[in-house]
């Protein structure tokens, strides 16, 4: 349970909700922690920027990065393997992996490249093994793989992309 009045978490016995062990974090954390699918750890992050890795075995903090300045939103992959963080100032989408080293920082902007946006909302598409991340200044929706097999995914006018006729982008 994250409180975000005291920039804590409680961790709490489940069946009862007897809390069993309080970890301070970031003031001012986004709502709702993300967990990785065996359980073991929990993800929050802090609306100015800090993502927290909390064991929830050992009830300890074991690392902590800054993802950009004014958090807007964060996913983990259903794997638990990757978490994708938007930054609404720098106007960012930054990939980890769930050692919370950097793998990708993707700057947001139109198809054309005109337009800088924002993701106002990320989610995991399991079944596509993707981030799906929607734009709130462009009529976008962009789909960022975190699947290591995906193949390159063609852009511009191409004529069979199966013989990789055009460009790509991995």
């Amino acid at each position: 349970m994250v409180e975000p009045s005291d920039a804590l978490v409680s961790v709490c016995y489940g069946d009862k909700l007897e809390r069993l062990h309080r970890i301070t974090i970031r003031p001012d954390p986004i709502e709702g922690a993300r967990f990785t699918p065996d359980g073991r750890y929990a993800f929050v992050a802090s609306r100015d920027g800090w993502i927290s890795k909390i064991d929830l075995w050992n009830l300890t903090l074991v690392a902590e990065v800054r993802a950009g300045k004014s958090m807007r939103d964060f996913a983990i992959s259903s794997d638990g393997t990757f978490l994708a963080v938007t930054d609404m100032q720098d106007r960012t989408l930054v990939l980890f992996d769930a050692d919370l080293q950097l793998r990708k920082l993707h700057a947001i902007r139109s198809k054309d490249g005109k337009t800088s946006a924002v993701v106002s909302a990320i989610y995991d598409a399991a079944p596509r093994r993707s981030f799906v991340a929607v734009l709130e200044d462009v009529p976008e929706l962009w789909e960022i793989s975190h699947d290591p097999l995906a193949e390159d995914v063609p852009v511009g006018t191409i004529h069979d992309f199966r013989y990789k006729e055009g460009a790509f982008e991995g």
